[in-house]
């Protein structure tokens, strides 16, 4: 092509990425004359689904502006990957940043917490969603209720179950979970 734009680039570059060819993605991403913050999220995005997480923090590191979909895409790969500690350095880094987490980025870092066992960072991330006023439900409750469960607090747990405005499957199924790790068959 004679004239090519950010969205030629980001097109292909995307196919590339949604194809797992990393390579190729990346020597495009390298080429591009001009690179937008979408253009650094496919990259992140596509490091981390290939599961290639230091070339992903490495993009990250250096981009020039990051918004939550690159915050989420680097903690996504950070709970994936088991990187626990590294998930809730990366939230606490957004936030510091002065970026706005969304849903995806709470269930995300409670997630992490929950692997860990890491109740106080989840005590932590559960006092931000109450102090910002943030919706306790679907998915947020989910992850609420498991990271509770998984970290002994079974009372907590069933609080937060009994308090969501909006229960799905999901919820239904941690608290099971939960109930039956603890030994015990009711909520009552």
């Amino acid at each position: 092509m004679p004239n090519r734009d950010a969205v030629t680039w980001n097109s292909i570059i995307s196919v590339y990425v949604s194809n797992r060819l990393i390579g190729p993605a990346r020597a495009l991403f390298d080429e591009m004359p001009e690179r937008s913050l979408e253009t650094w999220n496919f990259m992140i995005s596509g490091y981390v689904n290939a599961g290639l997480l230091d070339g992903a923090r490495d993009l990250f590191d250096r981009m020039p502006m990051r918004d939550v979909v690159s915050w989420n895409a680097m903690i996504t790969g950070c709970v994936r990957g088991g990187l626990t500690a590294d998930a809730i350095e990366l939230f606490q880094g957004m936030l510091g940043e002065n970026v706005r987490p969304d849903e995806c980025t709470l269930v995300n870092v409670l997630s992490s917490c929950a692997r860990s066992g890491a109740l106080g960072q989840g005590e932590w991330v559960r006092a931000y969603i109450d102090r910002n006023g943030v919706e306790i439900r679907g998915f947020l409750a989910t992850a609420l209720v498991d990271m509770y469960s998984k970290c002994g607090c079974i009372d907590k747990a069933l609080r937060v179950f009994e308090d969501a405005r909006k229960k799905d499957v999901s919820t239904w199924n941690a608290i099971i979970d939960g109930l039956s790790s603890h030994g015990l068959k009711s909520m009552r």
